[in-house]
Parts: structure tokens; C-alpha cells; sequence
């Protein structure tokens, strides 16, 4: 019996709380607590979902922004090994040109070796030759003129 006096009186407290209203206040305190906790919780994850779209968005941007400079690389890798091309079919030609200098200038050195010989030849006469001023070619010359003169 008294375990049950005992209950009879805690429940007759219980019921005097709520009949006094105290115990919806502080239940209603609780329950504003833990909405305005469930609220905070909602924003972070509101602001954690914008922030994942905005850096979701952000990472699209720079993959996009890094294939453009994929495809820019690689056209310039191919300019690079066209000029490469270019460079090597010129070197090719400037070598092929200085062999044909080099045979030029060998046939241009020979024709004047050639030409100073002639000029040498031509202008050989009793003077600075072994030969006998009577085969002068001017003697041959002014013998003929003094002749038509004498006639």
C-alpha cells in the first residue's frame, strides 16, 4: 500500500504540473530548442548543397577550360613538328645550295685561271717572251700598214 501511496502522489504532482502549465512551458521551451537545432541543421546542409553545386560547377568549368588547353597543346605540338619538318627540308636545301656555291666558285676560279692564262697568251710579245721580235704579231701588223701607205 504505501508503494502505491507513493505513486498516487507522484502522479497527483504530475497532474498539478500540467494543470499548473508549467510543464507545457518548459515542453514547449524543448520542443523550440530542438526545432531551432533541426532549423541550423537544415541551413548547414542547405549552404553544404550550395556549396557542392558551386564547386561542382566550378570543377566542370576547369575541365572544360583544361580539354580547350588539351586541344591547344596538341595543335601546337603539331605546328611544332611541321616547323620541325619545314626547318629540316631547309637545312637539306642550304646544304644542297652551298655544294652548288662550292662547285660554282671552284668552275668560277678555274674560268679565271683559265682567263688570265689566255690573257697572258695574248699579250705575250718579243719583250717578255723567247720569241724573236720578226714573229710579233704589231710587227706583222705595221709592216702590212707601211706597205698600203707606201702605195
Amino acid at each position: 500500500m504505501t508503494y502505491l501511496q507513493y505513486q498516487v502522489k507522484a502522479l497527483t504532482r504530475r497532474v498539478e504540473a500540467f494543470e499548473s502549465g508549467a510543464v507545457y512551458t518548459s515542453m514547449r521551451e524543448d520542443y523550440r530548442k530542438m526545432l531551432q537545432a533541426e532549423e541550423g541543421t537544415i541551413r548547414k546542409l542547405k549552404h553544404r548543397k550550395i556549396w557542392e553545386q558551386t564547386n561542382d560547377d566550378v570543377i566542370k568549368d576547369c575541365n572544360s577550360q583544361l580539354a580547350e588547353k588539351d586541344r591547344e597543346l596538341a595543335r601546337m605540338q603539331k605546328r611544332i613538328y611541321e616547323l620541325m619538318d619545314q626547318r629540316d627540308e631547309a637545312k637539306e636545301k642550304s646544304v644542297q645550295l652551298r655544294h652548288e656555291l662550292y662547285e660554282a666558285q671552284t668552275r668560277i676560279e678555274e674560268l679565271e685561271g683559265q682567263n688570265h692564262a689566255l690573257h697572258a697568251q695574248i699579250n705575250r710579245d718579243y719583250e717578255n717572251s723567247s720569241k724573236p721580235s720578226s714573229q710579233s704579231p704589231d710587227r706583222i701588223h705595221r709592216k702590212k700598214t707601211r706597205r698600203t701607205e707606201r702605195s
